[in-house]
């Protein structure tokens, strides 16, 4: 950002014309100036630095004898200008002059210098005489050049001097011609700018010398010369960080020469106060003298020149910065420093003059500038998206603005002009001596501004308004929200005094919102009070309305939460140091009012008036024989003021989003702040995983307290620790909280447990629901069934018992239908009893496993008045044997008989993996008996689970502990979430009765994490520590578990097997020893019954064998074995009497058989026919198979038969053998 210079901006080039020749070139040397491209070298080992841009003044001078002893530092460059058109000239007017030029003015300064001769268009430069060649130019070299003869006699010191003055080549002359004016006039400006460099390098290596070489005082007069040349040569950035080490050099130069040695008067005069010029105010001359003579100086207008230099520079760098932003920044720093050279303790008296200081800064040129230059793009940076506020110089500008309000106030407070109740904007300074100090007496002003200001109250709060807004203005841009609402507040309360409480609410609106929210209480509460005070005094002017007595009721509930502590220490900070517990029931006297007339009643956030804690613990009451459970609140009362409490609430919720809500009304809290314990009730019941929803405290029937946990997420319990647990959970989870609540059974009150069913019909789906009552008889007990399991439907879901008396139990029986492969199923139940004229509910939700544990297998074998079927019971895992307590096959149509005679040959009977349990039964039809597709045999399988076993085992040591131990209570706790994970060596327990466990250790750590975790008592938690503990160690042998009561009954209708044929074969021949090759003659028996077959339901009924109505169908009673499938009871097609079989006996190694082997009979006919088998090896033979096969008509034509359908042979003698010896020893040996 570029500026117009000024005069201090300007180095100073200074010229003697005594023959009129600078008004001839002066055009030509303006029209080159600024000089430009400076390159200075100030050290050899430095980079070099370029000087863009170097205004230059041209500065007339006349050497005259006073002038020996001025000390002008501002001139860098001394020229002389001569012009000579004769010898005579030359050595009567030149030559002296020069001479006189360089004794009086040069010489005496360090600075350099040059003879400018200038020759006109139409002048000469040489003598026309022959005699004399040497130009004037050659003269002046010969006498005032680096050997001339003139310059050792013009002074003793001149030799020095002169050496140290010389240019560039060495050349002190220049030949200015007028004719050559482009060319010229620029080797003049190059001549220039190699004097005014060797001039700076001299002076900046002189200056840097005496700094190292002078006392501390001579050092800073040093630096400060230092400076001003840097400044000159507009290096700014190095001419700041000179500056930066005054400030330190300054601090030294006052310790080193201490306080008494300096001046610490500050003299204010009244045309000084009255046309202040802070410029004006510091005398540099007089300082740089002081120092040098070891004078007294005045350390106030020491540092005031150090801070007007600095103040200088980053002016000057505002000015040249090349974007706005840059400059803020520049400014904004000498704004920081104007606000620490004012906080200097040399001030505190000079309110006027700070005053006045700030003011003069305020208005400096660049920083109008600069917010012009916003103002003036603001439009289109907002247009381009891009705008960049001048944030720093803003933020800063509005820091020194406070700061002049604090001193105008100061000021105020001197003239006897005090507000009431304005905040003060500084610390005032307290003696520590203990006396009180003199009342201040009046400021004289001379500043006509500052009169005005503090003419009268009036006029002060005018000023003191206006200054604010203009501050408030400039933070609104920066978004210094919280200085803006601090300055609010002081407007409000000038407000709040004059009576204008309408303005004073508008400007409180909200505004304490923010101190509250920071933690700043104090500041809150008291502008609360304020505010409270606008509402009430509005109130009264107008009628009131439940908007107004809203407004009270939120103030006064704000007030409360600023009395809440917010941390564990009490500091200034504290709202409640201020207010006394009178105070506080004031306002919980105002807040009753207030919701008298409130219509809607209304909630606050519970954790700006109490700080609770919600047990995570749900215990029974044993304090009374009513099923009803209870959860502990802790709360801490921060009023210091007793309370009534209309109600206080907890609600929890678990994944399935059911509530439970825990209540009590009419709650008293203490004075007392320490904590409070409030039991809350409840006779809703749902056992299971909870966490906290919700919770309230109403402090009367419009107001509430509350506190929503997870408001932001849905609340979903952690349920990580159970792994597999009995209750299911089937959300995922969003919380790892501590909190969760485990909600377990009680023994001693309303108890319901989901079982699979001891009894099942195989073929139905049911689940038991076994109820056991409390210590109260229950009546209109209604129960309600429902599952979340996909596709499980209920088929009775709710059931009603009138009566359940007390202690006792009842079980339901809950059929469903579920077509899935998973057995696992959610079944949950809500039951509602009543106790008299109370109402209770319980709810319950258990993973049932329905699978059965034991698989059954049957396989018949039909003989013709009988048959026989054998059993085969195993496990249906291989990992959980079971044990075969009783078996039975029953029919009231039937004769069923079995080898076992009582249960006690099956007790020891356990079912491993491979290793099924098989029993026979030998069935015979009654007599009189129709054999139908429909009957059926009703077998009852008795056993039980060894896991089972082992569980009622461990269960029973685990209970007896409990009782013993009065920890009873913890019963379902273990029970349902630990026993639950205990893992048995069953293959040793049912072979060796040794019950073993085999996962011991990690029982114990999971026992110890659900403990510690749901166990509130320490005392309870080392008890229960130590059950698990015994468990490890315990000897569980020998052992004899009551079956009776983990015993399960399998019931299935077995289908009556039906065979459609049953062919019975026998061989008829002569029993005796045959010789190998011998012909045996053999009669073949066929007979075909159908005995097992039935008609199907809608068919005439088929009588068994003993029947007399098939007397005609008897057959021979031999014994044979046939076998038949499971799927014999299938329903098979009427009879047919002309039905035809094929007979084939079967080709065999071990005969050569003669005959018609292939035969085709008639259903009706019993065949017979005769066969010849010659024995082809020795010893006993087998009689050869037979297969009969049905031919059903079209086949018979074509000669072909068909599959054997439902049929199936009895070989009468199948079994026999023929004993067949070689020829050559006819010896038989009978034995």
């Amino acid at each position: 950002m570029a500026t117009a210079p000024t005069p201090l901006d300007f180095v100073r080039i200074g010229y003697y014309d005594p023959f009129g020749v600078y008004p001839l070139i002066q055009n030509e040397i303006s029209k080159r100036l600024p000089l430009t491209n400076l390159h200075i070298r100030l050290k050899p080992n430095q980079p070099i630095k370029t000087i863009s841009k170097l205004n230059i003044e041209f500065v007339e001078e006349v050497p005259k004898k006073s002038d020996y002893i001025t000390h002008d530092i501002k001139t860098y460059v001394r020229l002389i200008f001569v012009q000579c058109d004769s010898l005579d000239k030359y050595r009567g007017q030149v030559r002296p002059l020069v001479r006189e030029w360089l004794k009086n003015l040069v010489l005496k300064t360090n600075c350099s210098w040059m003879i400018v001769l200038y020759i006109p268009s139409d002048g000469k430069h040489r003598q026309g005489s022959s005699i004399i060649k040497t130009s004037f130019f050659d003269k002046l070299q010969h006498d005032f050049g680096p050997e001339g003869k003139e310059m050792k006699t013009i002074l003793p010191v001149g030799e020095e001097s002169a050496k140290s003055g010389k240019v560039g080549d060495g050349e002190r002359v220049f030949k200015l011609k007028a004719h050559h004016e482009e060319d010229i006039f620029a080797s003049l400006m190059l001549q220039l700018k190699s004097l005014l460099a060797n001039s700076f390098v001299d002076r900046y290596h002189t200056f840097n010398e005496l700094i190292h070489q002078r006392k501390l005082v001579e050092q800073f007069a040093a630096k400060l010369e230092l400076y001003n040349l840097l400044k000159d040569m507009k290096l700014l950035q190095d001419s700041l960080l000179v500056n930066e080490e005054l400030f330190a050099d300054l601090d030294n130069l006052v310790i080193q020469y201490g306080d008494e040695n300096f001046n610490h008067d500050l003299t204010l005069n009244s045309s000084t106060l009255a046309n202040f010029n802070f410029d004006e105010f510091v005398n540099e001359e007089q300082l740089k003298q002081q120092l040098i003579n070891s004078e007294k100086i005045n350390l106030i207008q020491l540092k005031s020149l150090v801070f007007m230099n600095e103040s200088f520079i980053l002016q000057e760098l505002a000015s040249s910065a090349v974007s706005n932003s840059i400059a803020s920044k520049h400014i904004s720093k000498l704004y920081q420093r104007l606000m620490l050279f004012l906080n200097d303790s040399h001030f505190n008296e000079c309110h006027e003059f700070v005053y006045l200081l700030i003011d003069s800064f305020l208005n400096i040129p660049i920083v109008q500038q600069l917010l012009a230059s916003v103002n003036d793009n603001v439009a289109e940076e907002q247009n381009d998206g891009n705008e960049v506020p001048l944030i720093d110089i803003l933020e800063m500008r509005a820091e020194l603005k406070l700061f002049k309000r604090t001193v105008v106030s100061k000021i105020a407070k001197l003239n006897n002009i005090e507000i009431d109740g304005l905040r003060g904007d500084t610390f005032e300074e307290v003696p520590l001596d203990g006396k009180e100090t003199s009342a201040p007496t009046k400021l004289e002003l001379q500043s006509t501004d500052l009169l005005s200001i503090v003419q009268d109250e009036s006029s002060f709060v005018e000023f003191y308004f206006n200054l604010t807004e203009d501050i408030i203005g400039d933070f609104v841009k920066c978004n210094r929200v919280k200085s803006i609402d601090i300055l609010s507040l002081d407007l409000a309360i000038l407000n709040y005094n004059m009576g204008n409480y309408q303005e004073c609410l508008d400007t409180l609106q909200n505004s304490y919102d923010y101190f509250i929210m920071n933690s700043w209480n104090f500041l809150g509460g008291i502008l609360l009070e304020i505010y409270l005070g606008c509402v009430e005094k509005l109130n009264c002017k107008s009628d009131a309305s439940e908007a107004s007595s809203g407004e009270i009721l939120k103030t006064c509930l704000n007030l409360l939460a600023c009395l809440v502590k917010r941390n564990t220490s009490i500091g200034i900070n504290s709202y409640k140091l201020v207010r006394d517990e009178k105070y506080v029931a004031q306002l919980f006297t105002k807040i009753d009012d207030s919701c008298k007339g409130m219509v809607e009643p209304l909630e606050f956030l519970l954790d700006d008036f109490f700080k609770v804690n919600v047990k995570p613990y749900v215990n029974e009451d044993e304090s009374t024989n009513d099923d009803v459970y209870f959860i502990e609140v802790d709360v801490y009362n921060s009023f210091n003021v007793p309370l009534k409490l209309s109600s206080m609430q907890v609600s929890l919720m678990d994944d399935a989003r059911t509530e439970l809500v825990f209540k009590s009304n009419d709650v008293e809290l203490s004075a007392s702040s320490n904590k409070q314990t409030f039991k809350l009730y409840t006779r809703d019941i749902k056992f299971g995983l909870f966490s906290c929803h919700r919770l309230v405290i109403a402090l009367n029937e419009k107001l509430s307290f509350c506190h929503n946990y997870y408001s932001s997420e849905e609340v979903v319990p952690d349920n990580s620790i159970f792994n597999d647990s009995v209750i299911e959970y089937k959300s995922v989870l969003k919380h790892n909280s501590s909190s969760d609540i485990l909600i377990f059974q009680s023994v001693d009150k309303f108890q319901a447990q989901f079982l699979t069913s001891r009894v099942v019909e195989l073929g139905t789906n049911e689940v038991s629901l076994v109820l056991t009552n409390g210590a109260n008889d229950a009546t209109n007990v209604e129960v309600q069934f429902s599952s979340s399991t996909n596709g499980v439907r209920l088929l009775q879901p709710q059931l009603t018992i009138d009566k359940l008396g007390a202690k006792h139990a009842h079980t339901l029986q809950v059929p469903y239908t579920y077509f899935n492969d998973s057995k696992l199923i959610n079944m949950q139940a809500q039951i509602s009893y009543f106790v008299g004229d109370d109402k209770y509910t319980a709810q319950i939700s258990y993973d049932v496993d329905t699978r059965l544990s034991v698989s059954v297998s049957v396989q018949d074998v039909f003989k013709t008045n009988f048959f026989y079927s054998k059993f085969q019971v195993g496990t249906v895992d291989a990992k959980l044997p079971i044990r075969l307590v009783s078996q039975s096959l029953t029919s009231a149509d039937y004769d069923i008989k079995s080898p076992s005679s009582s249960e006690s040959d099956l007790s020891n009977l356990i079912a491993f993996g491979e290793q099924p349990i098989t029993f026979f039964y030998k069935t015979t039809p009654n007599e009189g008996h129709f054999i139908d597709d429909e009957d059926k045999l009703d077998l009852c399988l008795s056993y039980t689970n060894l896991h089972e076993e082992c569980e009622q085992v461990l269960e029973k040591f685990v209970l007896e502990f409990l009782q013993e131990s009065h920890l009873v209570k913890f019963w379902y706790l273990i029970k349902d979430t630990i026993l639950t994970k205990l893992q048995f060596d069953l293959n040793q327990y049912g072979v060796q009765n040794v019950l073993k466990i085999v996962n011991v250790q990690h029982l114990q750590l999971f026992a110890e994490r659900i403990i510690d975790r749901y166990v509130e008592q320490v005392e309870d938690q080392m008890q229960l520590r130590k059950l698990f503990q015994n468990l490890a160690l315990k000897d569980f042998t020998p052992l004899s578990p009551d079956l009776s009561q983990i015993q399960h009954q399998l019931r299935i209708k077995v289908a009556v097997p039906i065979l459609k044929y049953l062919h019975v074969v026998e061989y008829k021949y002569e029993k005796k020893t045959y010789t190998v090759g011998e012909p045996i003659p053999v009669t073949l028996h066929i007979k075909t019954v159908t005995n097992w077959s039935a008609q199907s339901s809608t068919g005439p009924p088929m009588l068994a064998v003993s029947s007399p109505s098939r007397a005609a169908n008897e057959v021979d009673s031999n014994d044979g074995k046939t076998s038949a499938t499971d799927d014999a009871s299938a329903v098979v097609p009427p009879l047919d009497n002309l039905t035809l079989f094929q007979a084939m006996v079967q080709p065999d190694d071990n005969w050569l058989i003669s005959g018609l082997k292939k035969q085709t009979i008639k259903l009706q006919d019993t065949f017979e026919t005769e066969l010849s088998l010659i024995p082809l090896h020795v010893g006993k033979l087998c009689l050869p198979k037979l297969t009969i096969n049905p031919i059903d008509d079209e086949a018979a034509s074509a000669g072909t038969i068909t599959g054997s359908g439902n049929s199936d042979i009895e070989f009468v003698n199948g079994c026999e053998t023929i004993m067949s010896v070689p020829d050559v020893r006819n010896i038989q040996f009978s034995f």
